[in-house]
């Protein structure tokens, strides 16, 4: 754009300069023709008076110099010099080339010297030659009276530039928020629906290649929620069939372990406890299920009061000690100083505790280590669970949150029975309902580190001294 701008300023700057040059001749032109005439009438009159009247009437006409006239005999006859009162005008003649060319001639005829420019022209009276007429410019002042116009012209020309590129750039800009407004609004219906929210659609308010496009991504979108949803009913109505004949073999074993049914081997317990255990996963994998289905439902999230976080953490490190102890890995807690109370209901804060450290334990090798700790930090307690286990791909640490999903690089080194890849999920889905939120930093081999936010308690319902209610530690009453 600014060389287009350029290319009609200079193209406009050398037009307007040739036509003032050509209006300045031809008004030049004008006045010789004009004062030649008047000069005519002089000499028919006889009358030099009137002539040096003439003379000094067209003295204001721009740039003009001096005004001569010449008798037959090519001397000097009047000078505008005798305005002035100068007299060595009167020894000089008009005998150059230029008097010579304007005797054969009608028309004035301009000659250019190093200052200045020359129109002479032929005067004749009753049709017989009489002399000469010539007027005398400065170039100088030629040239500035060009000068002038162009440079008034040529600050109307950049303000209209100016115009034209600013109208340009908000055109442009625009033009493009236009274009790119549907495009945008595209990879945000891509974005969402990789999170899983398939229930928006994309509108891109046209109907042009992009409007078809938008139309077939919610075609894909309202398929995959079908899809979607079909399989949460599968699940759902899997988990149920499978939860009442699982609660028999629970009942069972329990009936079995405890004697009451006969007495039992060394050998036979060993199996039944075996069986226990898997038992146990069974039945975690058909409440995560459950539950995923119930948060992804319109059921709403079961409420409570907050809780106290330390005392959760410690009884969440005391549960996983024994598989801990199992793995010869080492877990603890430590605090440098009380955490303080938060928002989500204790049971909820364990099942995110227990998924995470889990999770640890499941990929740390023998020897390691996973540590939890909490501190307060911006208003929310920063709580970590972190490991130097296995780690987990940097590519890969936007899908560990994703339903089903499991880490095809760390599955080699699991250490006991795989999940189905919902625990990380509906921690996500637990701390989000709650006003919390949870990330993970990590790289494959150097371990990971997963982060939870999760908001202070004004004040925790629980009984004191003078009532039922009373702050809880570390909360700030509301």
């Amino acid at each position: 754009m600014l060389a287009v701008l350029a290319a009609t300023g200079t193209l406009q700057y050398f037009a307007e300069r040739r036509q003032l040059v050509r209006a300045q001749a031809a008004a030049q032109v004008a006045a010789v023709r004009a004062l030649a005439k008047a000069c005519e009438e002089a000499m028919v009159e006889n009358n030099d008076v009137a002539a040096l009247n003439y003379f000094k009437a067209f003295r204001r006409t721009p740039a003009l110099r001096s005004i001569a006239m010449a008798g037959p005999d090519l001397q000097y006859r009047l000078h505008s010099d005798a305005l002035d009162g100068k007299g060595d005008w009167q020894s000089r003649s008009l005998g150059d080339g230029a008097a010579q060319r304007a005797l054969a001639q009608a028309d004035p005829v301009r000659a250019e010297d190093g200052g200045g420019v020359t129109w002479t022209m032929a005067l004749s009276v009753r049709g017989k030659p009489a002399g000469l007429l010539r007027l005398e410019f400065d170039a100088a002042e030629m040239r500035r009276d060009i000068r002038g116009p162009l440079a008034s012209s040529a600050r109307r020309f950049l303000l209209v530039a100016l115009c034209c590129l600013v109208l340009g750039v908000i055109g442009a800009a625009w033009l493009a928020e236009r274009l790119v407004e549907p495009i945008r609004r595209l990879a945000e219906g891509a974005r969402r629906y990789s999170e899983g929210k398939l229930e928006h659609r994309v509108d891109v308010g046209e109907k042009s290649e992009l409007g078809l496009l938008a139309d077939d991504l919610n075609r894909m979108a309202e398929r995959l929620g079908e899809m979607d949803e079909l399989k949460q009913r599968f699940f759902h109505q899997l988990t149920h069939d499978l939860r009442v004949p699982l609660s028999s073999i629970q009942g069972y074993l329990e009936l079995l372990l405890s004697g009451k049914a006969g007495a039992i081997s060394a050998d036979q317990r060993s199996h039944l406890l075996q069986a226990e255990e898997g038992a146990q996963i069974v039945a975690d994998f058909v409440d995560n299920i459950l539950d995923l289905a119930r948060m992804k439902g319109s059921a709403p999230m079961p409420e409570g009061g907050g809780c106290e976080l330390g005392p959760v953490i410690q009884k969440a490190v005391d549960l996983v000690q024994v598989q801990a102890k199992r793995l010869g890995v080492v877990v603890d807690a430590t605090f440098l100083e009380e955490p303080p109370a938060v928002k989500i209901p204790e049971q909820f804060v364990r099942r995110v505790l227990l998924n995470l450290l889990g999770n640890a334990l499941k990929f740390t090798q023998a020897g390691g280590r996973v540590v939890v700790s909490a501190h307060r930090a911006h208003g929310i307690v920063m709580l970590e669970v972190r490991d130097n286990g296995i780690g987990i791909p940097a590519d890969k640490l936007e899908k560990v949150f994703q339903d089903f999903y499991r880490v095809p690089e760390t599955m080699p080194n699991l250490r006991g029975p795989a999940g189905v890849g919902i625990g990380l999920s509906i921690c996500k889905m637990i701390l989000e309902a709650h006003g919390g939120s949870i990330a993970v930093d990590s790289q494959l081999g150097k371990g990971a580190r997963f982060t939870v936010a999760l908001p202070i308690a004004p004040y925790i319902a629980a009984p004191g001294p003078n009532g039922p209610e009373s702050p809880a530690r570390g909360g700030v009453k509301a």
